[in-house]
């Protein structure tokens, strides 16, 4: 215990003998230990706020819905009696239901710089009677007021009053009350909105695998009396489209979908035809925020390591040059009868007190920043929920990571050194490594194209040869840094070429989606109507709804967007891999992912899941029953897209599949003569207003700017990445610097005594490392777009991809930040070549 309590003497004067080295290992420990609590318990609090949202607002299990169009509606009475039913058979098995209307409609906002904006509005109607909130995906009143009996609708009562998602509230800077005017299938009017609240059910403003990217400028849902709803859409105050429910929690999954396969066939037993019901996993919103959650969290596992990494070698590097420094106090305390235990374990404690020390300052950074960052997060993709929990547990993992690498740092040097015998050591000079010099091997080559360099590049050439492990530590450190900024840097530029290429890739301009399949002879009407307008260029037809993908030799089964366009379209560009893919007739294009989830490539079979259409009526209405069929198909192209959910076939194939005999569709495509911003938005108030049955008109720019939105956020986050590396870069190799100074004050006495000057000399250090740093980039650049390309299987969320991209002036930028690195590292360490006491400093052994 004794011999315990002086080793650690020993180790805190080691700490005031070497404060600048403490300093800058410390920072190192900190930062790690700072993104670690920050990442992961940030992680944690937001699957926390996910999980008490879903719980405490009663988060639907299962949407059980009929098609949007006003003849598929269901009558309340009957999809009571069904629940009532299933109730009886499977006691206590539904904890609660409800039943809704819910429909997409244009909305029109009013902005305070009295320019206006249309967004696709979804609004959903519920039974709000003597001020009943919603049992399943409850919604939580933040501004304003919830509804009262006098804001349901009667024809005494024309104003209309809704409560909008938060997001969009947000979004628009709405002042209560406002109002906003409603395109709807029946009546074009008012909404007053009273009060904005958020709910679990739409924790993204995402609407379908079609427009599963998050928009809360594009897009809106408005909270409405079941009543309004059934007014807007013009059909009777019996009618609706959903069922919500939530099971309970003791039931498996098995148990779920069999009671949901039971409501669903009841339904259709009264002669309703049925969407595939959506499981929770699979709600579009809460599936594209678990993907981002889930890359979120390799992230959190990955930045944390790389920098205790980047620790473990500055540590290293500290240790080496401590126990070559100290090797006569070591021979002397061998000598005295300390054992080699006792040896390791003075440089362990040592570096424990660094740990320690760093982990105290990074945990507390963390726990702070990890707040900020759960608050600032969910504030920018718009979720209104917030929860922050403690973990105890994180913070000691923390600990015990950082004194882990701490720890495993020092034992290489601090065991080698205990093997010395005493008397071996005690003759030792520990400067004698620094004489090793001689020729490197670059001046031998350049000697033989008698090239003869300077003396300071050739003593800074030859300091780099004769310590090379510290040469090789500032490589690493400098090759580390580069890679964390050049990976950076690399995401937010393909970030930006991603947008870039949208417009590439999507070769319209205005997008029309209709509530639902449109006959072909109104949709032949709407082109023809579209191309007298002297603005319009080009108009198509398209088909897109989701479908299942599947292959007789595998399991997987993938819910994927099918896009039907003409065999000439213009309106689309695809990338295909290959001069011999196409897009053709009786075969099916799909995405790179979809074919690597599958492991199929061009010219393998695949099963494609789709209606067969029976049509009964085109006039008034299109009036249709189908039912599902597996089809099989040549894969005739692969092509790489930004939505990797994503499949293509043609008209002429569907109509052989579907059984549709004219070119019905739900979606027109436009090109415009002069698409600017202007001519685009008189254009979908036009289209609005004279074409039927719109749900929601966008425009490339409204996707462009969807993306750069969503990719804000990112691109925050990865800035602070940047800096995290530039400034744990700048610590690693201000140690280097220092320990090279340190070891060679007795060599720069010497020459400042010749004659050398101070300045000549920090251009040596400055030379040497300027090499150093070459070495590093040269080494950092392939390491950076390995890391790069890891970071992007982690934002690979399937249903959108980046496009891998690096620019040239990204280069020369993190080349830059390097070689400032090296600068301001190297600048207090220099500083004291210019106060050496030289008499002194010349009789230094180390």
């Amino acid at each position: 215990m004794i011999r315990k309590k002086k080793l650690l003497r020993i180790a805190f004067r080691d700490l005031k003998r070497n404060k600048l080295q403490f300093i800058a290992l410390v920072i190192l420990m900190a930062f790690g230990v700072a993104s670690f609590n920050t990442l992961f318990i940030g992680y944690l609090n937001l699957g926390y706020t996910y999980n008490h949202a879903y719980n405490d607002y009663n988060l639907a299990d299962r949407w059980i819905q009929a098609y949007q169009a006003t003849h598929e509606m269901i009558n309340a009475a009957d999809a009571h009696t069904v629940m009532k039913q299933i109730q009886e058979r499977f006691p206590g098995a539904i904890k609660n239901y409800e039943v809704r209307l819910f429909y997409d409609m244009p909305i029109n906002i009013s902005l305070k710089d009295g320019s206006y904006v249309l967004i696709r509005g979804r609004i959903i109607g519920y039974n709000v009677t003597n001020g009943r909130v919603p049992t399943v995906n409850t919604i939580k009143v933040i501004n304003g007021r919830y509804f009262v009996d006098s804001d349901r609708w009667n024809p005494q009562n024309p104003q209309l009053n809704v409560i909008v998602d938060q997001h969009l509230y947000d979004y628009y800077k709405f002042t209560l009350p406002t109002t906003v005017i409603v395109n709807a299938p029946a009546v074009t009017t008012e909404l007053q909105i009273v009060g904005s609240a958020g709910s679990p059910e739409y924790p993204l403003v995402s609407l379908g695998w079609n427009d599963m990217l998050p928009s809360s400028r594009r897009v809106g849902i408005f909270y409405a009396p079941l009543s309004t709803v059934q007014y807007l859409v013009g059909v009777s105050t019996d009618k609706i489209n959903e069922i919500v429910l939530t099971f309970s929690s003791v039931l498996s999954k098995e148990q779920k979908d069999q009671i949901t396969d039971k409501i669903v066939r009841l339904l259709e037993d009264k002669g309703y035809n049925l969407e595939s019901p959506i499981d929770r996993k699979k709600w579009t919103p809460v599936e594209a925020l678990r993907l981002d959650y889930e890359g979120f969290a390799e992230i959190a596992s990955a930045f944390p390591t790389l920098i205790f990494v980047v620790a473990l070698i500055g540590v290293y590097i500290a240790i080496n040059r401590m126990v070559v420094v100290q090797r006569k106090e070591i021979g002397v305390s061998r000598a005295l009868g300390y054992s080699r235990r006792d040896i390791i374990l003075r440089y362990v404690l040592f570096v424990s007190m660094i740990s320690i020390t760093g982990s105290i300052i990074g945990a507390i950074i963390g726990i702070y920043a990890a707040d900020i960052f759960t608050d600032t997060y969910l504030g920018v993709i718009g979720v209104p929920f917030r929860y922050h929990g403690l973990y105890p547990d994180v913070v000691g993992s923390s600990f015990l990571v950082a004194l882990f690498f701490g720890i495993i740092g020092a034992f290489i040097p601090a065991y080698n050194s205990s093997k010395v015998l005493p008397a071996e050591a005690m003759r030792l000079d520990p400067s004698v490594h620094l004489t090793k010099g001689g020729k490197s091997i670059i001046e031998r080559l350049l000697q033989l194209f008698h090239i003869h360099l300077p003396i300071h590049v050739r003593m800074a050439l030859r300091s780099i040869f004769r310590n090379r492990r510290r040469a090789w530590g500032t490589i690493i450190g400098i090759s580390f840094s580069l890679m964390l900024i050049l990976a950076s840097v690399g995401m937010s530029d393909s970030m930006f070429k991603t947008i870039a290429d949208i417009q590439k890739n999507e070769t319209w301009d205005l997008r029309i989606q209709y509530n639902d399949f449109k006959a072909g002879s109104k949709i032949k009407n709407d082109i023809k109507k579209l191309q007298t307008w002297p603005e319009i260029e080009t108009v198509e037809s398209s088909i897109i709804f989701t479908t299942i993908l599947t292959t007789n030799t595998s399991d997987e089964k993938i819910p994927v967007q099918l896009s039907i366009f003409h065999n000439n379209t213009v309106m689309h560009h695809f990338k295909f891999q290959r001069s011999h893919e196409n897009f053709s007739d009786n075969g099916v294009v799909i995405t790179t992912v979809i074919s690597k989830k599958l492991d199929v490539k061009v010219g393998d079979k695949i099963n494609v899941l789709h209606p067969t259409f029976n049509i009964t009526q085109f006039v008034p209405k299109l009036e249709y029953s189908f039912e599902l069929k597996n089809s099989t198909l040549t894969i005739t192209g692969i092509v790489d897209e930004i939505n990797g959910l994503n499949s293509f076939m043609t008209f002429n194939t569907v109509k052989k599949l579907v059984g549709i005999p004219s070119e019905e569709a739900n979606f027109l495509y436009l090109r415009v003569k002069n698409p600017t911003k202007e001519q685009l938005f008189q254009l979908k108030s036009r289209i609005y207003e004279e074409i039927d049955g719109i749900q929601s008109v966008d425009t490339v720019k409204d996707l462009q700017d969807d993306w750069r939105e969503y990719f804000d956020l990112m691109i925050f986050f990865i800035s602070i990445l940047v800096l995290f590396s530039f400034i744990i870069g700048t610590a690693l190799v201000f140690n280097t610097i220092l320990i090279n100074v340190l070891e060679r004050r007795r060599e720069m006495a010497t020459m400042r005594t010749l004659g050398d000057t101070a300045n000549a000399l920090t251009l040596q250090i400055t030379f040497e490392h300027l090499i150093l740093g070459v070495i590093g980039i040269i080494i950092g650049i392939p390491l950076g777009l390995m890391v790069m390309y890891e970071m992007f299987s982690l934002f690979d969320l399937e249903y959108f991809r980046l496009l891998l991209y690096i620019s040239e002036f990204s280069y020369l930028i993190t080349v830059s930040l390097i070689f400032l690195m090296i600068i301001a590292a190297e600048i207090h360490p220099t500083r004291t070549i210019f106060s050496l006491d030289l008499a002194e400093a010349s009789k230094e052994i180390f």
